[in-house]
């Protein structure tokens, strides 16, 4: 299925050479039609009177058994270290980020991202914001990146690597020698513990 996208021409020729602020560049040019961003990275990609014109979808059905439930939605999380000089005052900070009235404060300031605060004010909220309030607040499953998700050894090393591969090829003949050397690498890192 996957390989069959770049044959129709649904991706962008030399899409590994982009970063991903060339490809919200190209976004905003209406160059292309859909891509994987938060909506911070849309709102700073497209003209301020198109954004509501774009709509946030869950990522297409690929096997219906897996269902579009779940959703890439960075959460951003503040921790305090284990060895702050100020645990007393780090966790009075914690505890007050995590309120409505922060939330509201910093909002006003970034209005591209959502509260997740449910006594946040969200009456002011986008056309953009409230998609994105939707569909989060669907998904039975949260991701945030690849390499945040999983050990950086395997994310590195074995499926960035994989992903370019693919992308870089694109053939459906190289789909199962490929996902088999994920398989035998994923055996091989996970067997050895972190240190």
């Amino acid at each position: 299925m996957w390989a069959s996208l770049f044959d129709q021409g649904l991706y962008q020729q030399g899409s590994l050479g982009r970063t991903w602020e060339e490809g919200g560049t190209s976004f905003g040019k209406k160059e292309v039609g859909f891509v994987v961003f938060g909506t911070p990275h849309v709102a700073l990609q497209v003209p301020k009177e198109q954004l509501d014109d774009v709509v946030i979808i869950p990522f297409p059905t690929i096997d219906p058994a897996n269902g579009t439930d779940s959703v890439e939605a960075p959460i951003d999380g503040f921790v305090l270290p284990a060895k702050a000089k100020n645990k007393t005052g780090g966790k009075d900070l914690l505890k007050y980020i995590g309120t409505a009235d922060a939330e509201n404060t910093y909002l006003k300031t970034d209005p591209t991202n959502i509260a997740v605060n449910t006594a946040a004010d969200t009456s002011g909220y986008s056309k953009l914001q409230k998609a994105a309030v939707e569909l989060t607040s669907q998904a039975k499953h949260v991701s945030q990146y690849l390499d945040r998700d999983t050990r950086p050894d395997f994310a590195q090393t074995v499926m960035i690597k994989a992903f370019q591969s693919f992308i870089d090829k694109h053939s459906s003949s190289d789909i199962d020698a490929l996902c088999s050397s994920i398989e035998d690498q994923k055996k091989s890192i996970f067997a050895t513990p972190v240190s």
